[in-house]
């Protein structure tokens, strides 16, 4: 999906307002089981999706610390929190190469972020090292929700897919990747939204606010006005057809311990 940090860069200002994020952060840290006073470190934290569930649970006297690569995305996210007169504890960090003392934190979180990374098995390594013996990570990755109505828009999506370069989807073994990791007591959960959309255009700017953009900017102007008007009366189609449109999303929650006594 090219350079991560300047993809999210580019749709950071729209990224607080991404409503399945905030479902899923909030699913996540009730997951991990993020206990108060816990020290949680969030990696690719984007704008608060799992920061500010995670510092509801680990109040009172929990410390909890953001950290991204892209630094638009730190910068509407210090907004956020000082619009809530919240510390502002964030850091600019590439995930693989957190500065931070090894078992230094309760809980590592990786909110639907792992599949975009450069090396999702040097991220774990990283979040094991930071996290002290017995010691949490819950991460979430998308996965296809199990009900859904948008089978007549995916199909756009594909057809205009195959007239551009995209990097092929990344399908990761979790399971696999957390036991190389260093990490046991694996747990697995399935959770979905299905959010209210009041009409085409609106679910476009959606999926214009967030990693999908990626597919719309490869298009190129031209082909980006057709897909939107196909995608549009596509989209106009299935609101009628089911008396409403519906963005429906899932994912898979993965929550693990780092081997060792506490």
């Amino acid at each position: 999906m090219g350079d991560p940090a300047t993809v999210f860069d580019r749709v950071a200002a729209d990224y607080g307002s991404v409503e399945f994020f905030h479902r899923f952060g909030q699913a996540l840290v009730s997951f991990a089981r993020v206990e108060p006073g816990a020290v949680v470190v969030d990696v690719a934290c984007g704008r608060e999706a799992c920061l500010f569930p995670a510092i509801q649970a680990a109040d009172p006297g929990g410390r909890v610390i953001g950290v991204d690569l892209s630094a638009a995305m730190l910068a509407g996210l210090t907004g956020d929190l000082d619009d809530r007169s919240l510390p502002p504890r964030l850091a600019r960090m590439d995930a693989r190469r957190l500065g931070f003392a090894s078992g230094c934190c309760d809980v590592v979180l990786c909110g639907l972020a792992l599949h975009v990374t450069a090396d999702p098995s040097a991220v774990l390594l990283e979040a094991r090292r930071i996290l002290r013996p017995g010691g949490v990570v819950a991460l979430s990755v998308p996965a296809r929700p199990r009900q859904g109505s948008l089978g007549a828009y995916h199909a756009v999506v594909q057809r205009y897919a195959r007239q551009v370069s995209l990097p092929p989807a990344t399908d990761l073994d979790i399971a696999g990747l957390l036991s190389a990791a260093g990490f046991e007591a694996v747990e697995e959960r399935h959770s979905e939204v299905h959010l209210p959309i009041p009409d085409g255009p609106a679910f476009l700017r959606m999926e214009r606010s967030h990693g999908a953009r990626v597919f719309v900017d490869a298009l190129g102007p031209d082909l980006a006005r057709a897909f939107e008007r196909e995608a549009t009366e596509a989209l106009e189609a299935i609101r009628a057809e089911h008396g409403g449109l519906w963005l429906d999303r899932g994912a898979a929650l993965w929550r693990a311990q780092r081997a060792g006594a506490r």
